[in-house]
Formats: structure tokens, C-alpha cells, sequence
């Protein structure tokens, strides 16, 4: 039986916490998924624009990040004719009804409120992944 391709996913979180949970969660899946960490919006327009970047076939974004915030990040990748169609999905704490509203506008895929709870958030992760490795528009 073949192995599932992984998806490529570019996380954009500035928390290392964060960033730790997230590879743990990835690391017990069944499926091998390509991961890379950056630490904010500007550091990720750097990795996207470089002419050496294989695509990320999903985008995880939190919102509150130094420098180069998400929503700014998001309004910059959506302006950009190669990476708009790249679906992000928000992974925050934020439950401000007029963020989430603000994050759909500009074009997001999904909007995941992190939780407090280890194994609620395992279950988010692996089901967003999940989902995202059916897609397939995003095998290739």
C-alpha cells in the first residue's frame, strides 16, 4: 500500500509554544506532511516571494504577530496574483466577532479558535489536516 502524500504546510506563528504543540500533533499522524515554521507575516512574504519556495498547498496564520500582522499579511497575499488561491486558515485565540468577519472578507479558507485544552486542540489540527489532504486540488 503506498504512503498518503502530506500536504506542505507554512505555519505563521510567532508563539514557540505554539509552534512546538503544532509539530507534535503533526509528528503522531499517520500521514508525513511537510512543515515549515516562519515567525510572522513578514518573514513568510519573504519565503513566498523567493524564487527557491516550493508553494505551501495551506496556510496556517495567527493574527497577532510583530512586525507584519495577519490580517496585513493576508491582505498582501491576496493581492498577489501567484499566492491568492494558497487557502489559509486562521488559528488564534481571538474570538472577536469583528475579526473573524474581517478574516473571511479578505479571503480565508477556515478560522480555528485555539483552545486551552491539549487534546481538543490535537483533534482541530489533525481534522484540519485532514480535511486539506482530501482536497484534491492539493495533491499535487
Amino acid at each position: 500500500m503506498n504512503a498518503k502524500k502530506g500536504l506542505r504546510v507554512l505555519v505563521i506563528e510567532d508563539d514557540k509554544i505554539e509552534n512546538l504543540k503544532f509539530g507534535r500533533v503533526v509528528a503522531n499522524l499517520d500521514v508525513l506532511h511537510q512543515v515549515t515554521f516562519v515567525n510572522d507575516g513578514d518573514e513568510a512574504i519573504d519565503l513566498l516571494m523567493s524564487k527557491d519556495t516550493t508553494l505551501p498547498q495551506l496556510i496556517v496564520l495567527d493574527l497577532n504577530m510583530p512586525r507584519l500582522d495577519g490580517f496585513e499579511f493576508l491582505k498582501m497575499l491576496k493581492s498577489t496574483e501567484y499566492l491568492k488561491y494558497i487557502p489559509v486558515v486562521i488559528l488564534t485565540t481571538s474570538e472577536n466577532k469583528k475579526e473573524i468577519k474581517t478574516c473571511y472578507e479578505l479571503g480565508i479558507a477556515g478560522y480555528l479558535v485555539k483552545p486551552l485544552d491539549y487534546n481538543i486542540y490535537v483533534s482541530k489540527i489533525e481534522s484540519l489536516l485532514k480535511y486539506w489532504s482530501l482536497n484534491e486540488l492539493l495533491s499535487s
